[in-house]
């Protein structure tokens, strides 16, 4: 007998939540009598994923014949139903794994060797990363509603790049690449959100320095008319294949070498910052060689420029 879907997707929210408890319970309780950090991140990770895997499992749709197989705008709507699903679970365990991670690496439960402090600044970074890819699946499931929150104010752009360029110069650093950032003088405010125009950035380089290999160049170019800065973010990484060119803005899509290169990206943060750009009354496009590299640039009006 199946049972109804309110009824299985309650159960499985339950026994999720049942399954972590115990897991992450358990693995305190290890950490506490033996000191065992390795049995600790073995046992977080194992909660997380079983997680995941009861979800999928327990609510998953009854399996459809042949015949009846989903249209593609069905399945785009099944991507859409799970990233929500699995972003809004995902939360209250994430944050109880942030704080066992903080607690860890602050010392409040006694002092870490050396290997120990290693293995969890590597998880506290993988950490990272699901938070920043679950804030992609966030803001792209708010723009598919419709939903795009912008406070719009005047923004100086060059104070906003100088800010974010220490953490990207250090990326950089750690790869052996070089960063270079040209902002004229006396740069005009645009109008943006700020927040949201630091998301766009934020994307262009990660993308940027993640799929340039070692030893080679990213660039900052800012330039202006009289009613619209431009930013470009160049680099010398891989390109994008010429017959993929068409679909980079497309969410979920992925360019063939990219996925080799970054097999866990989120595959809509190209999506997020077009639609960003876009509604902040501003163009974003890019051009690119295979092999050479890929220059992507958007435009913003000028905070008090006449329209």
């Amino acid at each position: 007998m199946r049972l109804p879907g309110t009824f299985r997707s309650g159960f499985a929210a339950l026994l999720v939540g049942v399954v972590i408890l115990t897991l992450v319970g358990s693995s305190w309780f290890f950490l506490a009598i033996w000191g065992n950090l390795a049995l600790w991140l073995v046992t977080a990770m194992l909660a997380l994923l079983l997680a995941v895997a009861l979800m999928l499992t327990v609510d998953a749709p009854p399996a459809r014949p042949p015949a009846d197989r989903p249209s593609l705008p069905d399945v785009e709507d099944i991507k859409s139903r799970f990233l929500e699903i699995i972003s809004h679970q995902l939360r209250t365990p994430l944050t109880a794994v942030r704080w066992n991670l903080e607690a860890l690496l602050k010392g409040e439960l006694g002092p870490l060797q050396k290997r120990q402090e290693d293995l969890l600044n590597i998880t506290s970074k993988n950490y990272q990363g699901i938070l920043v890819m679950l804030a992609d699946w966030i803001e792209a499931l708010e723009i598919e509603r419709g939903i795009v929150q912008l406070n719009p104010e005047p923004v100086d752009l060059a104070e906003l790049i100088e800010s974010m360029s220490f953490d990207f110069k250090e990326q950089a650093r750690l790869k052996r690449q070089k960063l270079t950032i040209h902002v004229p003088r006396g740069l005009p405010k645009v109008l943006a959100d700020k927040l949201k125009l630091r998301y766009i950035l934020s994307k262009l380089l990660n993308n940027a320095l993640g799929y340039t290999s070692e030893s080679g160049t990213i660039s900052i170019r800012v330039k202006h008319d009289e009613k619209t800065v431009r930013v470009e973010v160049a680099d010398t990484g891989v390109g994008i294949p010429y017959e993929d060119q068409p679909n980079v803005f497309k969410k979920f899509f992925r360019a063939s070498n990219a996925s080799l290169m970054q097999p866990n990206a989120s595959g809509v943060g190209l999506f997020v910052a077009r639609t960003l750009v876009q509604a902040q009354g501003g163009l974003i496009d890019f051009t690119s060689e295979e092999g050479k590299g890929t220059t992507f640039w958007f435009t913003l009006p000028i905070f008090g420029a006449a329209s």
